[in-house]
This record gives C-alpha cells, structure tokens and sequence, in this order.
C-alpha cells in the first residue's frame, strides 16, 4: 500500500515520479500474479502463444520467410508485430518474452490508471480502473493471443492524450497520443487496432464539440494526430492490406463474421460466467460448455460485478458530463455487439467497411470493458468525496440486491429451458442451485462480500485499511473469473522445451541436405489440446520458424488463398484428407518430402468426454443435389489400436426430412484381426439426425428427434437467411472388445446423404482413446508414394517417394484456366485425359511470352537446376539446358518477388498455380530472385514522410490556448 499512498500525495507539478510509481505497482503486482506461470524456468505461451506470437516474437525480423506456407510475406501479417516497437526492442534480449508477456497487461493497468486519473484526479479511484480493465474477461481469456493484449494495452494512452488535448494543446501530449496511435495500430491485433483507434475516433468527435481549447483547435489536433499516425502505420497498413486482399480473409463470409453470437437469454453470463459451462472444467466449474456460441474463452463477457455497482454509483452523481454519457453510450453499444447476428445493430456493422473485415462481433468485450472500469472510477470518486449521498448510496446498494434477486429468478423460470438445452449436448442433470452449482453460488458469493465490502470502505473512505480490503475484495471478483482460465504452472511450457528436440535436428538436418520441406499433419494442433501435453517430442508450425525447418504449411489467418486450395488447407495448417492421396500432385509440387501424422499411441479420455480429433473426416456417403456419393466407405485402421471397446462417432444427415424416426440410415461393420464380422446401426434420431433441423422451412416437416447435439453452427439457407447447423455425437457399443482391421460404413439407401465428420476408438477398459484422421488410413504398400520410415512418441514419419525437387526445369508449358488448372493438379490429368506429369510440364494461366517453349517431343531435350544460395528475400539458380526451358522454383509467387537471368531482369510466370517460373534460354545460365515489394517500398516512405511531418508540427511554436483546467476542482464539480 505504501506506492499508493506515496502516489497519493503527488500533484501534477511531478508527473513523471507519479507515472514511475503506478507503473512499478502494477509491474509487482502482475509479476505476482502471473508467477505460477514463470516457476521453474516456464514461458508464459500456450495455444496462439506458442503456435504463433512466441516464433513470431523471437524469428528475425524479415519481410519474407520460406519456412512456413511454402513461401509467406511474413512482415505484411500484422500478427508478426514486425514493426511493434514494444516487441522489435525487448526480443533483443534472449529469454524475454516473459517480460514481454506481463508488461501487456502492466501497460494496460496503467494506462487505464493514467485516463481515469485524468478524469478524478484520485489515486484509488485510477486504481480500479486499472485492475478491472486489465483483469477484465476479454483481457484475461485472451492471454494467449499476445497481439490484442498488446493493441489494447495502448487504447487507454491514447484517451488520455485526447483528453488531455481537450484542455490543452500540449506538444508533450500530442506526442504523446502519436506514439499510443502507433503502438495499438502496430500491436498485432487489427481488430482490436480498429477497434480502440476507431473509440478514439468517436471519443474526439463527441467530446471535442464543446472541447475547452476550442472546438476546431481541438479538432485540428486531435485528427491531425491520428492522420500523422495512421501515415506512420503505413510501412504495415499498406503491405497488409495487399497480404488480406490475397488472403482467406479477402472476404468475411457472414458466417464468420457473426462467429460466437450469442442468444438473448445468454446474457446471465454477464453475471454467471460459467453459467453455460466451459471447455476447460476447471474446479470448482465441472460442466462442458452447453451454452450457444464458440464458448467461454472466445465470447469473454465478464467486467465484474463490484465494477457493475461502482459504475451504478458514478452514472447517478455525473447527470450534465458529456464524458459520462460517451462511456454509458459506449458500455450500451458494446454490450448489445456480443449478441453478433441477434442484435440488429451488429447486422449494420456488417456493412460498415473496415468493421465488416473482423469476425467475432464478441471482441467488442474490449470496449465494454473499458466503459466499465471508467465509469466505476467515477464511484469510487464520488465516495471518496462524498458528492454521492447516503440515501443515494443506499438505493443503489438496494437496487443491486433487487436486480440480483429479479436475475436469480429469471435463472429459475428458464431452467427447463436451460435443462433441455444441456441436455442435448450430452448434460443429463443440470440443477441452479448455488450450493449445488458452483457457477451459481460463487458469483453470490463474491456479489455479497463485495457489496459488504463497498458498504464498509464507503462508511471509512479515508482509512487505509479499508481502502486495500477493498481493493483486495475487487481483485478476488476479477480473478474469479480471468484468473482461473488456465492453470498456469501446468500449460506453461519449459524454455528447454521450445529448443529443437532431437526428432526435430534430425530433420532439420535432412531438409537442409534435400532442399524441401516438411508438411505437419494436425497443423498447429500438433502441439494443442490432449495431443502432445508437452513438446518434447512433437514438431508443429510456426515453432518450426524457431527450429529453421521449412514446412509447407504453417498457421496464420491471412494464408493465401491459392495456398490454401492447392493443398485443401486451413489457416492453422490442417489439411484437406484428399491432398494426400497418390493422384494430387500438389504436395509434391511443395517439394513435400516427409508428412508428420498423429502418434499412433492413444489418448487419455477425459472423466465425462470423448478426445475426439480436430479435424473432420469429411466423409460423405449418399447423394446430394444430384451428385452421387459413393454409398459405401472401408477404413483401414490395421495397427492402429490394440483393443476397441466402442467406437465414438460425429455425424449428420442432409436432405433427411422424410427419414422416420429410428430408421437405420447407416450399417457400421466392425471388421477385427481375426476377420470376425459385428454389424451396427446408426439410426435417425437417436444417433444422428438432420443437419438443418431447427430451420424454419425443416423443423415442421421432421420424421425423426433430434440426437444429442455435438456441436452447433450457423449456415445461410436460400430464402430464410441464417440459422442453425448441427452434428450429433454416439457411442456403438462393441459386443466384446476387439482389436480391430476395418471399418465398413455403408449408407442404406435412403433419401439424402450423411457426413461423417469425426470417430473415435475408445476402450473403456484402459479410459483411453484414438482418433480416426486421415494418415490412419495411409497404405504403406510399394504402390503408394508415401512410405512410413519412422515412429516415435510424437507421431509417425512418412517419406513421399514422389517428391518433386525444390528447383526444376521443364521443356514444355500447357495454358489452362485456374480452375481447370486447380483440377489438373489433383487429378493428374489433362483437360484432353493425358496424364498430367509435373516434371516435364508446368501449368500456366498465360502463355505470353513462352512462345520459345514447347520443344518437340522427338528433340533429345536435357535439362537441370541447381540452388546455389538462398535467403530469406533471395534465391540463385543455376540452369543447363539443350533448349529453351522454364525454369520452376517450388516457393509461392507474391507480389514484390523480381528476377534476372544473367542479370538482365525477366518477368516471372505464375506456374503451377502458386509456384514461380521463369523462362531460360537454352545453355548454362543463372537466375536470381530477389523480393522488393512495392507495397513496402510505397509504405515505408509514407512512413518516413509522416515521421518528418510530426517532426515539424511537434517542433512548431504552438496557439495560445486556454491553460489546463486543475484537475482536482474539475472532479469535484462532477
């Protein structure tokens, strides 16, 4: 308590001594909070922490990087924090990214501490600004995604420098408000960039009308600042804006633009949190997540519930405060957002350029929780100086008690709402009450002692004690919730750990002998979840940037289009189950020489669940909208599992409206090593059910029930707009347990089709599990291309026997469109039904310019390439050849990428779909690659234009303006 006392007794004559204090309390009190995470030599980074912000964090800082997608404009992804100051000068420092970790959520403290200090002038009141905007639910459940920490880290700051302006131009603070623009833009999150720079925006718009120094001075300032930073942002605006263009994220589907919306009555998690569950089921929270939405981590609502009664008392004694009413505006807009496609607000932002680039409406959580920790400054100042009556003070204690009471009732008039919707996800009890329900009783609980607490500090404001058994009461309100998303000392890996294992430096040296690259089956998801509870012995993207090992694919949101349809890949890595079979050339193409599948050792199951795989079959037997399916599917699972009691499976049916109830829409025949035969069923509306059921134009013309819901989405429907997906989990219970050969699913030729999505194989015996994925049914036979060589705890290594080299160069060139040309590569055949073979012909989309190519059949053509050097933004070939050729690099061709043959600059000809070529003349010649984007060359001179400019106007002698109002009168007039 001494630095808050200490700070306490600072004016504004010591600034500087004022902010060494806050930010040295608020370090101490993070470094405590986040040390069960640090103990024992642990890194602070799981899931996008250590899949994505870690590699980005430590790998050098390049504009290119061909160790993940096969090539990728690694500067242009905001999410790398290239050009973030914070990151750029602490990854300097080897093991620091602890340090960068905590002082995310220190920056955010006391930054929200500086705002509503401006605002109170009181130390204590700014204290609680700090912690319930850094301890927060969006602050706390996004831990992992390092970027938005960052980005909204700087929000605050950059209020401040507004505010501050309003007052008075002050160069200091318009410095000031440039450096916090920069910082949240440049943080490595856009949308949270977009989100607190676009707040600012409005807060400048709205307060600024009747601004003290002037209204157009103030908005002079005020844009004038943003505009200097958004030119200083250009050095990454601008390239990422080429990179999204490009990307999968070049259009936001609706889908995904309202991802995690959430229902109405799922509003309770406002003040249950973990009403609806969670994925995690930490004690004293055991439910899986039943509610709607993508679940508790994505859609954090929670700002406290102490908060919720300071804001109450600062809103009732600050009526004619235009700032007042900008935060309340705020805390209302936000709130209705994280609704997503049931608020119609959220529908109009979906038209709203800029805003429509971003998914999950529920981020907005940001702002809200902003508002929240404002306004309940605002109480906590109105206490302190007692502009806030008694009777005042009582009715709103009164209120409180009310509205939890009017809350609590609403709990139990829709509890067999509540019990039927846990029930479909596999909750066959579901009970309210608090001594039952943890989820129920411990927000009472907090709720309770908190308003204890605030009666009791309200009554002895000006005692210490009371003030630090407040303070700790709002800290144990705010952990209960943020503080219990992860059990740091558990999920925190070890520094050793994030070194190269020795299954990693053998095929990192293997690679760098060969040339080519390595493709990681699960992704990212290698390292996530139950798979790989620690990373001795696994190897995933990004982790491999670290590791100098080149993977095909990678994780990242803006993965190129193209990329990703060539190797039917997501953004976190994972593949498409076709892209692996012997006809799809597209990883050879890749120069793909190993593929890393799943351990082949099972799975714990977890007390209540199934480990089911993360990625989907995708098998879809039957018929749909004239396209004929194949009707039956065998699955090898030869030497996969020793014993199988019961086999788990995702499931849901299409165009199955007339399906009655109970109809067995699918045969399953269990096949073991001894070629014994036990035959099941999947039936309608036990095991599996329609996909589309609570559609308004399905539900009422329903044969069958709806099964037990595995998971929920949203589809669009031609004529009734948006509404609910389903696929449905069951268990087929094996007569004995069996180890097992095959499975058979046969669909029983009934109308529509089934996709099955997942299967597990569980023993009951042992709580183990495994799931089917794709490389479970990899032949090993001498006709397939893949051949397994090696097996260890971290998964199974296959070599592809038809791996094409890293540089080639063939005589011959064929135009196709990119579609046709897409097919020609996953089928090996020509339009005209020739087989298609990569070594000797690539595939262009235009021909101009190759019209020396083409050589005869009946000319002895001869032909090599050899790499001589590579970097990261350059590339030299050598090349002999007895006729003109085209020359093939196996990296993604990008905008900015420049060649010379012989040092005479020669276009490059999109190849391959996404590959590099360029034509050689015949002879012995060599070819450089060289990567000089425009799109960077264009930014960073409008950055550097821009640093000029703020240069001059800081330096200028600044208008007269009015002197700054003293802070302390202006709080106590509120």
């Amino acid at each position: 308590m001494n630095w808050l006392k200490s700070a306490a007794k600072l004016t504004p004559q010591r600034p500087w001594v004022h902010a060494a204090i806050v930010f040295l309390g608020f370090l101490v009190f993070y470094t405590l909070f986040f040390a069960p995470g640090m103990l024992g030599d642990r890194v602070l980074a799981f899931d996008d922490g250590i899949g994505y912000f870690l590699p980005a964090y430590y790998a050098p800082k390049t504009l290119w990087t061909d160790l993940i997608f096969g090539g990728y404009p690694v500067a242009a992804d905001p999410q790398n924090m290239t050009w973030y100051p914070v990151a750029r000068l602490l990854s300097w420092i080897p093991g620091s990214w602890n340090a960068f970790f905590v002082l995310a959520y220190v920056l955010a403290a006391s930054f929200a501490y500086c705002y509503a200090y401006t605002l109170t002038a009181s130390p204590l009141a700014s204290v609680v600004a700090g912690l319930v905007y850094s301890l927060s639910g969006f602050m706390m459940s996004h831990m992992s995604v390092m970027g938005m920490i960052h980005a909204a880290a700087w929000v605050p700051l950059l209020l401040c420098a507004l505010e501050r302006l309003r007052h008075r131009l002050q160069r200091l603070w318009l410095l000031i408000g440039i450096i916090a623009f920069v910082c949240c833009f440049l943080g490595g999150h856009p949308q949270i960039s977009v989100y607190g720079i676009g707040l600012g925006g409005f807060y400048a718009l709205f307060l600024g009308w009747n601004a003290p120094v002037g209204r157009w001075n103030y908005y002079r300032y005020a844009f004038g600042l943003m505009a200097i930073g958004l030119g200083i942002c250009a050095i990454q605006l601008i390239p990422a804006a080429e990179l999204s263009s490009l990307s999968l994220r070049s259009e936001l589907t609706p889908d995904a633009f309202f991802a995690g919306s959430l229902p109405p009555w799922q509003a309770l998690q406002y003040i249950f949190p973990w009403l609806f569950g969670s994925d995690i089921a930490l004690p004293p929270y055991k439910l899986s997540y039943w509610g709607k939405g993508a679940g508790i981590l994505d859609i954090p609502t929670y700002v406290g519930l102490l908060p919720l009664t300071l804001a109450a008392v600062g809103i009732s004694t600050n009526h004619r405060r235009g700032v007042w009413r900008f935060w309340l505006g705020v805390a209302a807009i936000s709130f209705v957002l994280i609704f997503g496609i049931n608020c119609p607000l959220a529908k109009w932002i979906y038209h709203v350029p800029i805003y429509n680039a971003f998914r999950v409406p529920a981020r907005h959580s940001m702002e809200l929780a902003l508002a929240v920790s404002v306004l309940a400054s605002f109480g906590v100042a109105a206490i302190q100086r007692q502009t806030v009556s008694r009777v005042v003070f009582r009715r709103i204690i009164g209120v409180s008690l009310l509205a939890m009471l009017g809350i609590l009732s609403l709990l139990v008039v829709n509890a067999p709402q509540f019990q039927l919707e846990a029930s479909q996800v596999g909750i066959p009890a579901l009970t309210f009450w608090p001594w039952e329900n943890a989820a129920v009783g411990v927000p009472l609980i907090i709720f309770m002692t908190g308003l204890v607490a605030l009666a009791a500090w309200a009554r002895w404001s000006r005692s210490i004690g009371y003030s630090l058994l407040f303070l700790v009461v709002l800290t144990i309100d705010m952990a209960s919730f943020g503080g219990w998303f992860y059990d740091l000392a558990t999920v925190s890996p070890r520094a050793a750990q994030l070194v190269p294992n020795a299954i990693a430096q053998k095929y990192q040296k293997s690679l760098a002998q060969s040339q080519q690259r390595l493709l990681v089956e699960r992704g990212v998801f290698a390292f996530f979840g139950l798979y790989a509870p620690t990373v001795d012995n696994v190897i995933f993207p990004n982790l491999t940037r670290l590791w100098k090992i080149p993977v095909a694919n990678g994780y990242s949101p803006l993965m190129l289009s193209r990329v990703s349809r060539l190797m039917q890949a997501e953004a976190t890595g994972m593949f498409g189950r076709q892209s692996i079979v012997d006809a799809d050339r597209g990883l050879d193409l890749m120069s793909v020489q190993y593929l890393l599948g799943q351990p082949k050792g099972l799975l714990t199951v977890p007390p209540k669940g199934i480990s089911w795989s993360e990625q989907n079959l995708q098998l879809l037997i039957g018929a749909v909208k004239g396209y004929t399916f194949p009707k039956s599917v065998p699955i090898d699972l030869s030497g996969i599992a020793d014993q199988t009691t019961a086999i788990a499976f995702v499931t849901t049916l299409g165009n199955s409206i007339a399906t009655p109830n109970n109809a067995a829409v699918m045969n399953i025949e269990v096949v073991d090593d001894q070629d014994n035969v036990e035959t099941h069923h999947l039936l309608a509306g036990r095991d599996t059910s329609e996909q589309a059921y609570d559609c308004s134009d399905v539900q009422p013309l329903m044969k069958h029930r709806r099964a037990v819901i595995f998971q929920r989405g949203m589809i669009d429907r031609n004529g009734i707009g948006s509404c609910a997906h389903y696929t449905y989990k069951s268990i087929i219970q094996l007569d004995k347990p069996r180890t097992l050969k095959q499975l058979r699913l046969q669909w029983n030729n009934l109308p529509g089709h089934i996709i099955v999505e997942k299967i597990s194989l569980l023993n009951r015996q042992s709580n183990t599990a495994l799931p089917v994925m794709q490389t479970n049914q990899m032949t090993t036979n001498k006709t397939s291309k893949w051949r397994e060589i090696d097996r260890f705890p971290g998964g199974v290594m296959y070599e592809n026997r038809q791996v094409l080299p890293r540089t080639w160069v063939v005589p011959q060139v064929i135009q196709l469109s990119p579609e046709a040309l897409l097919q020609t590569i996953r089928t090996s055949r020509l339009p005209n039904g020739a087989v298609y073979q990569p070594e000797t012909i690539a595939l262009v989309e235009a021909i101009k310019g190759l019209d020396t190519l083409n050589t005869p059949a009946a000319v002895d053509w001869t032909g090599q390439a050899k790499l001589l050097t590579m970097s990261d933004t350059q590339v030299e070939v050598q090349t002999e050849t007895t006729a003109p050729a085209l020359l093939i690099l196996s990296d993604v061709n990008y905008p900015g990428w420049q060649a010379w043959v012989d040092g005479k600059s020669t276009p490059i000809v999109q190849t391959n779909y996404v590959q590099r070529g360029v034509p050689v003349p015949a002879g012995k010649h060599i070819v450089r690659f060289e990567f000089h984007p425009f799109s960077f060359r264009l930014g960073s001179g409008i950055t550097i234009l821009s640093l000029l400019g703020a240069s001059c106007w800081l330096i200028q002698r600044p208008r007269r303006s009015p002197p700054m109002l003293n802070l302390k009168v202006e709080s106590r007039s509120l």
